[in-house]
């Protein structure tokens, strides 16, 4: 239970819900038990038994040691590697620390309450990752906080930085390829050689003392490979550069932390998993909806990703330190040749590798090869990595889930609040890397699955968030996920509204300076100015009450975007809660809707979702399920309200059931069922459950009134205490279904 105390005191309950959870076989029989009465899976929140008494640790013993990065600046004559490790540790009371560890220098320090960095000597016996036990004394009392940590090494006695070329070490058809310049440090003193020589440049020399930046004149690099080869003490590098021809196909590359499709910079907005389980309805929706303004250009060519390769690679080898098998890599390089006359932007290489500890080292073997074998198409991944991972892809789409959900006494509570959003940008502290380009993943689901308690974002949350993170400097925008995206009003009204703003001010994002006025955990004013004297304003209200601010001094008259308002530098505006304010200079919101009408949009939309004439919605407490159906855990989808998001598919089987269990009083009388759904489903039938006994209803008309929609009437109102709706399905044949909502109107 220790383990759990990695939860910060502010997010802690003395109160847990627990189950215990055995899977055994007993000879062919696989048994599955838990200490909870849990109805159909393990997670199941609602019912999982109550243990009181979990005590709150001491404020003062509120220690989290989230971080140890090294730094590796030589290598001794013994084979040392020596330089600097930098700890983040968060603490509730500051005070005097020693932070003690075999590999660290021991360092005393004076830490603050809240975020700290502590920097301190180390050495370490070669390269590679180290588990390195990190130990925080307070001097005060000798209390010691400890844990371990992965600290990876990777030394170089030369390093080389190109930032001419800045991308991948290579120039792209259409970019000046006049200059190549860069850093380099190198390990020894002394003087350091550098060379430069290849198509159309003739051979070059240059010598310089120590590390430094270095830049060479080319004004007739042809078009094919170029060398530098800095040499130091008997150490030498070499550097390939290329200058790219024309594919006649689709090429993307980073620049200035942007991504660049055919050579124009480009917001890429998209949505996770397009395609993936929204079933046709919704399908049908989001293809026949034009203002969802997405950026189609920017596709996959598939993906990297070591278990979607080869089966079980993860688990076998991507976890550990070591270069890929030879298989994967064949498998790879088969996938590379098929690309060659597709039109495409990006392979995909890994999804949260740090939530399934995919080795960064491992990653970085594939990224290496790719990038050699397919320079035209960038590396995208999903990370909440931060840096760690920042030299296995080129874009990164991070997703600091916002997850709303009550706490249990009345209180709206955070995953990750919104004034935390941008610090996973941050994280990947790509501000002098323009080869990165750093994006954010919206929250467009709730973890309803697990618990009831959890919630989905409303509008204005949902708004709040995603400018919270793309304020510190986002270039990308990937909602997660398709499969949610219909769930409510808010998410898919939302989601046109946020990519359509975006389209509108994409200049601001990708070509403005960016100044933050005014940062606090209260809110945010940042200031974006454009070089054709255009400005835009960015006031974020965090404090989940109404906030006054004051319009930066810096600030011309700006007009509220999609609002009426206008503002200018020193003016004082009161922001809701959750609210966020944007203001330009020049208008950018011809033919788009107000704010306020998306937001009254969303409420009719909402309120007609809560009052249909269905008496499962918001019944979740008071039915229980059981099915045999594929995705038989999403039983709140069947009964939400919404009538084209896919709730779950068949499992193939002749013979497909819902069941319904209604209990805590709850006894819906009806005389119709109405099923939303696709395939074979025009065929259900219903029967009711009365003191243990299932009984058919007698079904006077059946009507699919479209392919999307059945109704059954039935010969007389029933009441009972369970009702199954059964999917025969045809002998021999695969039961193809879709459901999407089941409903029983009131008795008309």
């Amino acid at each position: 239970f220790s383990a759990l105390y990695m939860t910060r005191n502010e997010n802690w309950d003395t109160t847990w819900l627990f189950n215990v959870c055995r899977t055994r076989l007993t000879g062919n029989r696989r048994e599955y038990t838990t200490w909870s009465p849990v109805q159909m899976a393990y997670c199941e929140p609602n019912n999982f038994r109550v243990l009181p008494g979990f005590p709150v640790r001491r404020a003062e013993d509120d220690v989290a040691l989230l971080d140890a990065v090294a730094a590796i600046e030589r290598k001794r004559p013994d084979g040392e590697m020596a330089g600097t490790v930098e700890v983040t540790a968060k603490v509730l009371a500051g005070g005097d620390y020693e932070l003690v560890s075999p590999n660290l220098e021991s360092a005393t320090v004076k830490l603050v309450p809240g975020d700290n960095r502590i920097r301190t000597a180390c050495l370490f016996d070669g390269n590679g990752r180290h588990d390195v036990r990190l130990e925080l004394v307070r001097k005060a009392t000798g209390e010691k906080y400890s844990r371990q940590y992965p600290v990876i090494v990777d030394f170089e006695d030369i390093r080389v930085k190109l930032t001419s070329p800045e991308y991948r070490d290579n120039f792209y058809p259409g970019q000046d390829s006049s200059v190549v310049k860069g850093r380099f440090s190198v390990a020894a003193e002394g003087a350091v050689k550098l060379t430069l020589e290849g198509s159309g440049i003739p051979k070059t020399e240059k010598t310089l003392d120590g590390s430094g930046a270095f830049e060479f004149r080319t004004p007739d690099f042809a078009v094919g490979d170029a060398f530098l080869t800095v040499e130091s003490a008997g150490a030498k590098k070499t550097v390939k550069i290329r200058k790219l021809a024309p594919t006649g196909h689709r090429m993307a590359w980073i620049s200035k932390g942007r991504l660049v499709v055919d050579g124009k910079p480009v917001l890429r907005r998209g949505i996770y998993a397009r395609g993936y389980h929204g079933g046709e309805a919704f399908r049908e929706r989001f293809d026949n909806d034009k203002r969802l303004y997405l950026t189609p250009e920017v596709s996959s060519g598939g993906t990297l990703e070591p278990n979607r390769v080869i089966k079980g690679l993860e688990a076998k080898e991507a976890r550990k330190d070591v270069v890929p098998c030879a298989e994967y890599f064949a498998r790879i390089d088969e996938m590379i040749e098929r690309n060659r006359d597709r039109d495409f932007a990006y392979y995909y290489i890994s999804d949260e590798p740090e939530c399934r500890g995919v080795s960064p080292v491992y990653l970085k073997h594939i990224y290496e090869h790719v990038k050699e074998k397919d320079p035209y198409h960038v590396i995208l991944s999903a990370s909440r990595g931060g840096k760690k991972y920042i030299e296995c892809a080129d874009w990164f789409e991070t997703h600091p889930y916002l997850c709303p959900y009550d706490d249990g006494n009345g209180n709206r509570r955070y995953g990750i609040a919104p004034n935390q959003m941008g610090a996973y940008l941050d994280a990947f502290d790509a501000w002098d890397r323009p080869d990165k380009c750093i994006g954010f993943l919206p929250t467009l689901f709730a973890y309803r699955f697990q618990s009831i308690l959890n919630d989905y974002p409303t509008l204005r949350e949902y708004v709040c968030h995603v400018w919270a993170a793309m304020v510190h400097g986002g270039k990308s925008l990937w909602p997660y996920a398709y499969h949610d995206l219909g769930d409510r009003p808010a998410l898919y009204v939302g989601t046109k509204y946020v990519f359509e703003s975006f389209e509108a001010l994409q200049d601001f994002f990708l070509f403005g300076k960016r100044t933050t006025t005014d940062r606090t955990p209260a809110r945010d004013l940042v200031v974006y100015d454009l070089s054709d004297g255009d400005q835009m304003l960015l006031a974020l209200n965090y404090a989940r009450k109404e906030l006054k601010v004051r319009i930066p001094a810096n600030c011309g008259v700006v007009r509220e975007f999609r609002g009426t308002r206008t503002f200018k530098g020193g003016d004082e505006v009161v922001l809701r809660p959750d609210e966020t304010l944007i203001a330009t200079a020049k208008p950018h919101d011809a033919g788009l809707r107000p704010l306020a009408a998306v937001a009254a949009q969303v409420a009719a939309e909402e309120e007609a979702r809560i009052h249909r004439d269905n008496q499962l919605v918001g019944r979740d407490l008071d039915i229980d399920a059981k099915s045999n159906f594929a995705r038989h855990h999403l039983t709140y989808k069947l009964i939400d309200g919404m009538y084209d998001q896919l709730a779950t598919m068949s499992s193939g089987k002749t013979n497909d059931y819902w069941e319904l269990t209604f209990k805590n009083g709850f006894r819906p009388t009806f005389d119709r069922a109405v099923v939303h759904g696709w395939g074979n489903f025009a065929a259900a039938e219903v029967s009711v459950r009365e003191n243990g006994v299932w009984t058919k209803l007698s079904v006077r008309s059946r009507e699919l009134t479209d392919k999307y929609r059945l109704v059954l009437t039935f010969d007389k109102p029933v009441a009972a205490e369970a009702v199954r709706f059964d999917f025969p399905g045809k002998k021999g044949a695969r039961n193809e279904i879709e459901l999407y909502e089941l409903e029983l109107p009131g008795v008309k």
